[in-house]
């Protein structure tokens, strides 16, 4: 692969800048999160070669967002932090604010998250800036669904949905799904799978693999609401199988309980107890009796496919 800033070796140090984060950030949004790592690396380097105090901060967001997603949050939250406190920038505060509610998510500490999340909704308000405000009302419904407010998380969606207007495709896809599910929770079927397969779709137009798994959970989920057992199976394998692929650990965990309760409806206790067994060994080793007590009693509804 040719070096991006050689081929700009004649530019400005802010159009060297630029030029790596648009290619990060292109990257990135195709699901390359290795690839784009070494890329915003080098746009945080350039921005000390800019000398903008503000833009530095702006790249270090860049690259904090990336670190939380593959589990480095640690090391950047502090700076993070640091650029809430000087207060500088509206854009960089909700950039430092979001990345730190998305790191606490990851933590499953809910409630710093939302703390964080509400500052970032706070600061982005003050921007003109539609998709960002979309974005981050997605996140607080996610953060809400988690801590099982549920009407709470579906309105926050619903604000997220109605900010879309100049979202990208991709963003745009993951709000769709998570409304979809909201209203799969709330036994409204039709509006429900509407949404969740307008996503799918879209991520597949925009061959996005990776995130296609959260609309076939969502599908799995619903089909299993409405006894439709062997579609629940197929979407369930697929979320399975795209979240194996990148290590989606909650997800793998979510489509085992799924595709148990489908086959146990089914009518096929051993699959099921093969996805059960499978379930306790790499998540619950030590707790006896939970092949049993799935086997007897469903528990869909008391999974949180967003927690």
């Amino acid at each position: 692969m040719s070096d991006p800033t050689a081929q700009l070796a004649d530019s400005t140090p802010l159009a060297v800048y630029e030029a790596l984060r648009d290619r990060a950030d292109r990257t990135l949004w195709r699901g390359d999160l290795d690839a784009a790592r070494p890329l915003y690396e080098q746009a945080l380097a350039q921005a000390g070669e800019v000398g903008d105090p503000d833009l530095g901060d702006r790249a270090l967001c860049n690259l904090a967002a990336l670190l939380v997603e593959t589990g480095e949050g640690a090391s950047v939250m502090a700076g993070l932090r640091q650029v809430l406190m000087r207060n500088r920038d509206e854009l960089n505060c909700y950039l430092a604010a979001y990345t730190l509610a998305r790191a606490h998510d990851l933590n499953q500490d809910y409630k710093k998250a939302i703390f964080y999340a509400r500052i970032g909704l706070d600061r982005v308000q003050r921007l003109d800036a539609p998709e960002r405000t979309a974005i981050c009302h997605n996140l607080m419904g996610n953060l809400l669904l988690a801590e099982s407010r549920l009407d709470e998380a579906c309105a926050e969606y619903e604000r997220a949905l109605a900010a879309t207007a100049e979202l990208p495709p991709l963003r745009l896809a993951l709000i769709l799904d998570n409304v979809g599910y909201c209203r799969l929770l709330r036994g409204r079927h039709a509006e429900g799978f509407g949404f969740a397969f307008r996503s799918l779709r879209m991520l597949r137009r925009l061959d996005a693999r990776a995130y296609q798994r959260y609309p076939h959970l969502s599908l799995a989920y619903g089909y299993l609401e409405i006894g439709r057992c062997h579609r629940a199976v197929r979407h369930g394998f697929a979320a399975l199988r795209l979240a194996e692929e990148v290590g989606d650990d909650q997800t793998v965990k979510n489509a085992l309980y799924l595709l148990g309760e489908a086959a146990n409806e089914i009518g096929s206790p051993d699959d099921a107890r093969r996805c059960f067994e499978t379930l306790q060994r790499r998540f619950y080793p030590g707790q006896q009796g939970l092949i049993d007590s799935l086997m007897a009693v469903g528990v869909r509804r008391l999974l949180n496919l967003r927690a």
